[in-house]
Parts: C-alpha cells; structure tokens; sequence
C-alpha cells in the first residue's frame, strides 16, 4: 500500500471549506449533528431564510444549514460519530442527511460540496457500508473506511485517497474504484483520469486548507476575553475564561462531541484514523504476483549494419536491449500493479488485469509511475487478464513505456482450429494515431477518404493461418490527387512459437502526397506481434487479443518509405545515414477479435483467371525518360490470377512492357505475387472479394529485361510488389463495373532494384509502379462463338493512371461501352469522360486458338493522344460472353494515359 502524503493529524485543523446540511435524523433526535470544531471568524452560516450570521467554536451545526467561507475563512465541522469535515476558503458545504444511533453503531452521511476544498476523515460513517457519500459537481464520491481531500467547483472534482478506499461515480453513472495512493480527476461533462497522489497534490490541499499568514486560530485577530465571552461559547469550549455572561447552548440527544482542548480533539481524530485503518486491516487484499513485460526506447540502436538510430522512441522503436525489454513479477491489487524494476526503480499502474475487458476490448487513460518517470498514456483491458498499457514518459508518446500481461492463449486450442475466418479489429498506433495501421503520413498528410479491411484471419490448422488486410485512400482528381494503398497478407506458421521472423505477414504497398511529387514504395521486414512475459503471442481463451506491428529488432523490424527519387536523396554509391532521412519507423496495434465466422458462409470459390495488367513505371537513373507507360505488347493476355480455397492462398503474376520504347535499358518486367513456380509467397484468400499478396520470396523469380530480352539482374534488396483485390476496399468513383462480380479486378504495383553494366559501369536504378490495375476473368474459347452474325453491347467502366507534361500523375475513372459482333470480333469501343477526355477505336479480331480476343487504335476525341486497346471476351458461368476485358493506352505531347475496362452484356 502507500505511506501518507502528509501528516492527517497535523494537519486536518488548518483546513478551509463550505458546506450546507440537509436531510433527515431519527424521530426521536435532536436536529443539531455536530460542532464547529475550528473557525475563523469569515466563516458564516444560514439558516433557512435567516440572515447569515458567525460561526463560532461549539456552535451547534444543524441540519439545512449552509456554511460559506469567504477568501480567508476556515471550518472544522466534529459530527457525533466522529466524522471530521475541514473546508476551506470560497466554500458552500451542505449535509444532506445524517443518521446515527450510538447503541447499534449504525450512522450515514450525505453531504455535498458545492466548492472549494475539503478534507474527509471518517468516523463510524465511514465503517459503515454507503455510509458516507459525498456530492460534487462532477459526480458522488463514496467512503470506506478511510479519508481524503479534494477540491470541487462546477466543471471539476479532484479527489485523493489518503487512506483507505473510496468509489467515485460520474454523473453517467460510470464508476471508478479509488484506494489509498490515487487521485481522480473529473469534469462535468463524464471525462476522467486515475494517477497517483503527487507531492504537488497534497501542497495544494495544505495550502487551501491551511489559514493565512499573520491568523491566530483563523482569525484575524488575535482573540481576547472579550471577544470570546461574546461570542456566547463560555459554556461550551473547556479552555475558555469563565465570565460573568450567561449563555445558554442547546444539547442536543444524542450529545455531540464539543470542542475543547485542541489536542484533546486532534486525539479524537487520531483514534478515527487508527480505527479506519484497522478495519481496512480486517479486510485485506491478497497480493497476487503478475508477469509483465515492459519495452520502451534505449537511448539509440546500432544495427548490424552499422547505421544508427539516435532518440529511436518518436520512430516507434521498443525493445531489442536487455535494458529495454525485460520481464518482471508486478504485484496486484484490486486497483494496482506495483513493482521494482530490475535495473531499479518504482512501476506503478492501475490494474487492468481484472474484469476489465472480458465483454470485449476496453480502453483507459492511465498514468502512473515508472523508472524513468511519471508515464501516462492510453491502455487496454481485454479477456484473458489481457492488458496492454501504451504509455509515454512525462506523458510524451514519442518517450513509449509499454507493458503487456495477460494469460497466452493455448497452443492446443489453436492446433485444433481450422474452419473459421477470424476477424480483429485494430486499435491506432499511440505514437502517430491514424485510423489506419502500419503507415507514418507525415509525408501523405491526412487521410481522409479511407476505405480499410479488418486484420482477417483465414484458419488453416496445425498452428497455421492465413492473414490479410488492405486500406485505399484515393483524395481529390487530377492534378489535386493524392493516393495511397497498403497490403499485409501472408502465412503464418504458429501463433506460440517465439522468436519468429514475419510471425504475421508481409507489409507493401505505395502512396503519392501528390500529383507532382515522387512516389513512395511501402515495404517493410513484416507485420509481427510482440511476445507477453511468458512468450505468448496471443491472450486469451480464444486468441481473442495480441498487439500486431514491428518486432524488436531494429536491423530488420522495422518499415520503411522509400521514394522513387531516392538516389537524388540518399547518395547510391555510399551508405545512407537514416538520421538526414527518415525512413524506418514501426507502429503497433492491438488487435480484438470481433467475429468469427465458418469458412462455408463465405463465398470461396476456387479459381483461374487471366487478363491484362497495366500501369506507369517512374525510373531513378541519369538520362532516361520518366515516367513509361507499361501494359501488355500485344493482344495477348499478360496477366494471370490463382485462387484456392483449399489453402486460402492467392497467387498472381504478369509481364508488362514499355510500349512507347520511352526507357531504352528496359524492355519489360516480369513480376509473381505470392506462390510462383514452387517458391514460397505471402498471399491470402479470404472470398471472393477479399484477396491479395505481395512479394514471391525467391528474387530470381521477378525479372527485368533489356531490349534484346537478356536477364537483368533484379531486385537487389528484395522485391516491393503488391496484388489486391479492389472490391476488398472499394473506393467511391474508382470501382470497375459493380454489376461485373463475375470477373475480377484491383490494383498492383512494384519496387524493384536493378544493375546494368554502361561502358564498363555498374550503374544501379530503381523501378516503380504506384496503383497500377488489372482485370481478369474465364475467357471466352472461340469455338464457343461459332454462330450466326450476334451483335453483343457492353457497359462498364474504365479506370487509368495519367501522366501530363507538366509532371503530374493521378488516377482517373470513366465510362466504357463496347458494341461487337461476336461472331467475328468486330466492332467500336468508347471511353469517355476520363479525365475530361473521350477515346474510340474501332476493333477486329485478334482471337488465339483458344481465346476469343480482339483489338484495334485509339484515338483521343478533341486531343492529339494516339495508341492501342485490346481486349477479351469472358464467360459468366454457362453464359457465354457474358462480359468483356481489356486495357487502353494513348500519348502525345508529353501526356500518357493506360488503363484496364470491364463491362457487362
């Protein structure tokens, strides 16, 4: 438990406040409840309508009377019970309601403060359940056994246990649990704090509660014979000079406790806080030791690498050192959890480790105390005696302090599940908190037309699962666009077996802050879950909980931003000083399982298609064009999809090339995601909608090639690609064709690193692609279409990444229409309203012996831009040609635009 703050006894009798009684006593007592311990004399009270008038040692307290002190008055109300009020100045007190019966020890007492300061210290009131309640502005404050002081005015109470307990309930209803050592703040208006009493705490109740400089008694002068035998207590106050004045005061039944000698009364108070405390004695709380891990930020990390990350906590960094990430036993309380660091040093928290969290996740302010300081932060109870505490030291995020407790989740019951897909919410990363996980905007900016997943959780069995999650923010048109997306999908081996690299999934992704700025590549060693103290990586009976984001590890923990142009900022030839750029940062998450649901009431349908993949690829290296529009060369298809509900795997790859021959070096790119020829990739399949991977980890499996198709060598750091499903998190106004389910589309995009020898030169550059797109579907087999002269109509939409002279890139979305005859694939198509231009090409076939295709030059209506569209016709089941799709490109005077299309029959 905690020492005292403060000397109560010494103390307790320079107190200030005010207050008023009202309520009820037995039939067969006298009104009056108590005496005025201690005043000065700017203490006044009112009774009834009456007109104020001084309050005076002994005088008699009475119910429905109202004490008001001015600047300088102070108060000591001494009940019958022994329950001890001091109030200070700029107060109004009221007792409500007080009952007590001397043979049965029964006794209660209301009271409100209205302002000011007060001090409480209980006497049989307090012994009693409910039996001393005290109304603030901002809620009732409910005693036992034990006492405490505060302050109260109409938008706040602040409240402190001296000893003992006491129960606060805001004016909703809410209810937080006090014991000895803890202060609460409260408005109002239901905001709250918990922390630990502070030395400021109990100055600031000495000094309001303490009479001014110069006072004798609380009064401003010092008093003489005279004033005292006025002042008609010679009666009554023991210690005072008998005069030749008569004064009658009332006794009430039963008789209170008068005042007289003040040590006499400072030894009643005395025997009321000894009695206090020997009853919390009587109900202790056993002490049960919890396991708890901390992390928090060394002073700076030096890699394996060499590269040196100095004030690592703003980054998001935790852990990794001996002295950074540790585990020790905290005691438990009801209220607490308390310790000694092994390095030294105090923790101190409120317990969330209880109830807390058990009808779902739950959210705190918290602050308490740590080795480095006083911390305070946000924290989260969950099931499982879960409890995560993300705090900052001095309050100050980017200072992280964090524990973790709770029970893991057994491995047996995680082997056995197989057969749902699980669904966890994710808290915001208390360091940057954004809506959104696994992303830093200081460079995007606010994200403010977001579209997200949930973490989705495919179970497979044996330990093994499948993950994804994806969010899109597509904000503006043309020139003011900014766009941004990020994939995490992937297989996990176990949930319990730690230490394991990419415990989770893989993170990838890419955003442009704007039209004319550089792309970014999102990338990162992988979304992993941090250990609790026992090496659990999951809490709960049920894996309901674990907190998802980077490890400890800063040499490959860690995701980083990479731009486009990063050899104009980070020198190619030497090793870059991540301190002048900022690039590696981590966030974290708690994840809460919301659902779980059967896999079999999901739409799972397993699948092959193919289709056409399209985009812009921006290039880092001296002297070549930039950007290069790249799409397929040719009529054929050059993108292929892979669905399997079997496995919950999704797996994709595509060739595309620099159609306009704008990049001299390369010729075209080969890019998997996922699964390839074999080697291992991260990709999900959740449903039909609900898909996506990135990198296939064999680099030698993503391919660059020159004009003459020699092999590049690639991807010297390791691919950044990424493939999604756009109906996962669709976006309003870039949706293709939603009355299309039958086929497929989303976005992709890459980072890759190459080298190519330039007259005896090892000359490194950078390739990549931001939101490119794809379609795909089962593709119409010509032999299906061996029929009379059948025109076919088509709607839908179109989707394109544009680039103009001026250097801006965006995305844009239009209308497209295709009228065909299908028996001999010709026919005209339109794009219109993309960008505010309109395109046509009239089409003929291009089919091979087993796709119906075709093709034929487009043409931009009122403008100069030229180029290609070839396209497919897909089957809806046994509906043949039930759709169509393809892809589009067009130049001229320094403006690009390639894009996909997709539309219904």
């Amino acid at each position: 438990m905690f020492a005292r703050t403060l000397n109560i006894r010494t103390a307790l009798f320079a107190a200030t406040a005010c207050v008023s009684f009202s309520g009820i006593v037995p039939a067969n007592a006298a009104p009056d409840v108590g005496v005025a311990a201690a005043v000065n004399l700017d203490a006044k009270s009112i009774r009834g309508g009456g007109a104020p008038r001084v309050v005076t040692l002994g005088q008699s307290i009475i119910f429905n009377e109202r004490i008001i002190t001015d600047t300088s008055g102070l108060v000591q109300i001494l009940l019958v019970d022994g329950t001890t009020f001091t109030i200070g100045p700029g107060c109004e007190m009221t007792i409500d309601e007080f009952v007590y019966n001397p043979d049965t020890g029964d006794a209660r007492v209301v009271a409100t403060i209205a302002k000011g300061a007060f001090r409480f210290i209980g006497g049989q009131t307090s012994r009693t359940k409910d039996g001393a309640i005290i109304n603030t502005p901002s809620g009732t404050i409910g005693i036992r056994g034990g006492g405490g002081q505060g302050n109260a005015n109409a938008d706040n109470t602040t409240y402190s246990v001296l000893f003992g307990k006491a129960e606060f309930t805001d004016n909703d209803g809410d209810v937080t649990n006090l014991e000895t050592g803890l202060t609460i703040e409260a408005s109002s208006d239901g905001a709250q704090s918990v922390r630990f009493t502070t030395d400021a705490d109990a100055q600031s109740a000495q000094e309001s509660l303490s009479g001014d400089t110069g006072q004798s008694g609380g009064s401003d002068s010092q008093p003489t014979d005279t004033t005292v035998s006025e002042s008609g207590i010679a009666g009554v106050n023991s210690e005072s000079p008998q005069v030749d004045v008569e004064v009658t005061v009332p006794t009430p039944e039963p008789k209170p406790v008068q005042s007289s000698d003040i040590d006499e009364v400072e030894d009643s108070v005395a025997d009321v806080d000894d009695v206090a405390q020997q009853e919390i004695q009587e109900d202790p709380i056993s002490p049960i030791p919890v396991p708890a891990r901390i992390y928090r930020a060394p002073d700076e990390y030096t890699t394996d690498f060499g590269e040196t990350f100095f004030e690592p906590g703003p980054r998001g960094f935790v852990g990794s050192t001996p002295e950074s990430d540790y585990t020790v036993d905290l005691t438990q309380t009801i209220q607490t959890l308390s310790g000694t660091s092994p390095f030294g040093g105090t923790i101190f928290l409120p317990n969330l480790t209880g109830s807390q969290g058990d009808g779902g996740l739950e959210s705190f302010n918290v602050s308490g105390t740590s080795p480095l300081g006083p911390v305070s932060g946000i924290a989260y109870a969950g099931r499982g005696d879960f409890a995560a505490y993300f705090l900052g030291v001095d309050g100050d995020p980017t200072q992280p302090y964090y524990l973790i407790a709770g029970t893991g989740t057994d491995p047996a019951v995680l082997d056995s599940q197989s057969t749902d897909i699980r669904t966890y919410t994710l808290t915001p990363d208390p360091i940057r908190n954004l809506s959104v996980p696994f992303f830093d905007n200081t460079i995007y900016g606010p994200l403010d037309n977001v579209s997200q997943t949930d973490f989705l959780v495919a179970e497979m069995g044996q330990d093994s699962y499948q993950v994804f999650l994806t969010w899109i923010d597509i904000n503006g048109t043309g020139s003011g666009q900014k766009s941004a997306i990020l994939v995490t999908s992937g297989n996990g081996s176990t949930y319990n077996s730690a230490p394991v690299e990419r415990v989770l999934s893989n993170r990838r992704g890419s955003f442009r802050s704007a039209a004319n700025l550089p792309q970014f590549n999102i990338r990162g060693s992988g979304v992993q879950t941090l250990p609790g103290p026992d090496g659990s990586h999951v809490f709960g009976p049920n894996a309901e909980h674990a907190i998802i984001g980077v490890g400890v590890d800063p040499n490959v923990e860690n995701f980083v931003d990479i731009p486009s142009e990063f050899c104009a900022i980070l020198d190619c030839s030497q090793s870059y000083d991540p301190n002048n750029y900022d690039i590696h940062y981590g966030t974290r998450h708690v994840a809460d399982l919301v659902d779980e649901t059967p896999k079999t009431s999901f739409s799972r349908s397993s699948r092959s298609r193919v289709g056409f993949m399209v985009g812009t690829v921006e290039t880092e290296t001296e002297g070549y064009t930039n950007p290069a529009i790249v799409a397929a060369n040719s009529p054929d298809p050059n993108f292929s999809l892979t669905l399997d509900a079997g496995s919950s795997q999704a797996s994709a790859f595509g060739q595309v090339w620099d159609i306009n021959d704008a990049n001299p070096i390369i010729s075209s790119m080969f890019i998997p995601f996922g699964w390839y020829d074999g080697d291992f990739g991260e990709g999900t399949f959740i449903d039909d909608d609900t898909f996506g991977a990135t990198h296939n980890i064999n680099r030698e499996n993503t391919r660059l090639f020159k004009d003459d198709q020699t092999d590049v060598a690639a991807d010297v750091f390791g691919p950044g690609s990424y493939m999604v499903s756009g109906r996962a998190a669709p976006v309003a106004g870039y949706e293709h064709c939603t009355a299309c389910d039958f086929m497929d589309w989303g976005w992709w995009g890459t980072r890759l690193i190459s080298e190519h020898e330039d007259n005896g030169n090892t000359l490194r550059r950078s390739d990549m692609v931001h939101m490119g797109t794809w379609v795909a579907g089962d593709i119409t087999h010509p032999n299906q279409l061996l029929l009379p002269s059948t025109i076919a109509s088509y709607n839908g939409t179109a989707i394109a990444n544009v680039a103009t002279a001026a250097g801006e890139q965006y995305i844009a979305s239009g209308d497209f229409s295709l009228t065909i005859d299908l028996s001999d694939r010709a026919g005209s198509l339109a794009i219109n309203n993309l960008d505010g231009a309109s395109y046509s090409a009239t089409v003929s076939d291009a089919s091979t012996p087993t796709q119906a295709l075709y093709s034929g030059s487009l043409v931009g209506v009122g403008n100069s831009l030229t180029g290609g569209v070839n396209g497919a016709l897909v089957n809806d089941g046994a509906a043949i040609a039930a759709g169509t799709i393809g892809q589009f490109h067009a130049s001229g005077a320094g403006n690009q635009v390639v894009g996909t299309f997709m539309g219904k029959q």
